[in-house]
C-alpha cells in the first residue's frame, strides 16, 4: 500500500539518489520520473512520442483504460509524420489509372483521415487544452481577466 501525504525528505533524497545512479550508468531515466512505461509493441518513433506525452502530464492523468487509446494516438502521430514526409515529394494532382482523368493524390486523403483520427484521440485522452478546460475553470479565468488581475496582464499592459 502506498504512503499517504507528501513524501518525506528522506524519500525524496532516496529517489534523487536512484535517478542519479541510473543517469551515471547511462540509462534512460525519462520513464523513471513519472507515468506509464511504453508498451513493447511501439516502434522507436512511437515510443519517443509516448514518453513526451506521458511526461508532460501528471502521473495519474492516464488510467489503465487509457493505454490502448494512447498507443493508438502514438501510432497515428507517427503515421501522420511519415505521410507528411512522403506527401512533400508527391504531386497534388495525379491521373486516375482507370479513367485517365485528373484527381487528387490519394496520399492527401490519407493525411486528412489520419489527422481526423489523431484529433479524435487527442480529445478522448484530453490532451488538448480545450478538452482540459472546464466551464468552471473558463468562468474563473474570464472573471479574473475582466477584473484586471495583474497576473493575467501582459508586460506591455502594466
Amino acid at each position: 500500500m502506498a504512503k499517504r501525504g507528501r513524501p518525506s525528505a528522506a524519500d525524496l533524497a532516496a529517489r534523487k539518489a536512484a535517478l542519479d545512479a541510473a543517469r551515471e550508468q547511462g540509462l534512460d531515466t525519462s520513464d523513471l520520473c513519472k507515468g506509464h512505461q511504453p508498451p513493447p509493441e511501439l516502434s522507436k518513433a512511437e515510443t519517443k512520442i509516448w514518453r513526451k506525452i506521458v511526461n508532460d502530464f501528471p502521473p495519474d492523468w492516464f488510467s489503465e483504460g487509457d493505454i490502448p487509446l494512447l498507443v493508438a494516438y502514438c501510432q497515428q502521430f507517427a503515421l501522420l509524420h511519415r505521410i507528411q514526409e512522403q506527401a512533400e515529394s508527391e504531386p497534388l494532382i495525379v491521373t486516375n489509372p482507370k479513367t485517365g482523368a485528373p484527381m487528387q493524390n490519394p496520399i492527401f486523403a490519407m493525411q486528412s483521415r489520419t489527422s481526423a483520427s489523431l484529433s479524435m484521440l487527442s480529445t478522448k485522452l484530453r490532451l488538448s487544452q480545450s478538452t482540459r478546460l472546464t466551464a468552471g475553470n473558463a468562468a474563473t479565468k474570464k472573471r479574473n481577466h475582466s477584473a484586471g488581475n495583474v497576473a493575467d496582464k501582459k508586460p506591455w499592459e502594466m
